[in-house]
């Protein structure tokens, strides 16, 4: 369930005789976040919407909604459990095509660098759908963002659809951050996560690349086309990008959007702050602290406060916290000889 929906819920709980207007009074929000959250839930079935926002909304009898999302619940965790199998069977595919024989015409072993380079431009030349890539470790280097920069111009200008995921990590590099701004300002899509499996970039869903040694990722790779492990290798993708958070400009609420006790929140989650700090800043509870910073992740997409704070600071939304200076130590006089 999305936060929104959860406090939302809630807040109906205790307060059933409220109206959206009152609702949104009560929680600190918009009246349109509340009508959205109002409206999410009402696709559940946990609620019946009023006619306006002056109405009341009617709580259905929670032990037959809720009932009713567990189930749907369930229903999502044996999909995930059918996407995990797929991914177990991309990598037992892709291992098989690593130890496969050196004549296999669907399977090329590319020794170095340069060679997997000149592959990723041939496959780009040819593809015409949409490139998918996922791109591990830590923050890439000024010459790999500007390959990728490169190639993604060229693919966009042709209208080839553009998906890339980095790790978490990159949220506090500048640099990619930008790249993701202005890739996403042309149409691309970026997001990052938690965990990655091995690197690859799948191109049009029927040629990939994959490293030999994930360990080593930009070292020898073996480039596969047309075969089941290309088609595992993207329902790998698919799920490792469901979970993913946008980055960019798609997933920018803008800093105008921001009210004076949001920035204020922003710079505090920024500067790593604990609620009660928060709170008293703030000049609340540590309870409504803590939803209110729970409400503005949900906005900005952020799993963490910590990547809330990242985000805000790598977009120019608030000045990151200056680094204190070592407090100076008191002088000490030498102790007398005895």
């Amino acid at each position: 369930m999305h936060p929104d929906e959860e406090s939302a819920y809630r807040a109906m709980l205790t307060n059933s005789h409220m109206s959206v207007t009152e609702l949104a009074t009560h929680l600190g929000w918009p009246t349109g976040r509340v009508s959205a959250a109002i409206n999410r839930l009402a696709r559940r079935s946990l609620v019946q919407l009023p006619p306006d926002s002056t109405g009341r909304p009617v709580l259905v009898r929670p032990e037959l909604a809720l009932a009713a999302l567990l189930l749907d619940e369930e229903a999502t965790l044996l999909d995930h459990r059918r996407r995990v199998a797929a991914s177990s069977t991309a990598v037992t595919q892709v291992i098989a095509a690593y130890n496969a024989p050196e004549d296999r015409p669907d399977v090329v072993r590319l020794p170095g660098p340069e060679a997997v380079q000149e592959r990723i431009d041939q496959f780009a030349a040819a593809c015409q759908v949409e490139i998918a890539a996922l791109e591990v470790g830590s923050s890439p280097s000024a010459e790999r963002l500007e390959a990728a920069e490169r190639l993604d111009s060229a693919m966009l200008d042709r209208g080839v659809d553009l998906r890339r995921v980095y790790s978490d990590s990159v949220l506090t590099d500048t640099a990619t951050v930008q790249y993701a701004d202005r890739l996403t300002a042309r149409g691309g899509q970026v997001r990052t996560a938690r965990r990655l499996p091995p690197q690859m970039i799948i191109f049009d869903r029927y040629s990939a690349i994959v490293p030999i040694d994930p360990a080593q990722p930009n070292a020898e790779a073996v480039a596969i086309q047309g075969t089941g492990a290309v088609r595992a290798l993207l329902t790998l993708f698919d799920h490792v990008w469901e979970q993913a958070t946008p980055l960019g400009s798609t997933a920018d609420n803008g800093a105008d959007e921001f009210t004076d006790q949001e920035r204020t929140l922003l710079e505090l989650l920024c500067a790593g702050d604990t609620d009660e700090v928060i709170a008293r800043r703030l000049g609340v509870s540590v309870r409504t602290g803590r939803r209110l910073t729970s409400g503005l992740m949900s906005r900005l997409g952020a799993r963490s406060r910590f990547q809330a704070g990242v985000l805000a600071a790598t977009r120019g939304w608030v000045l990151p916290p200056e680094p204190q200076d070592d407090p100076p130590r008191a002088a000490t006089e030498p102790k007398a000889d005895r």
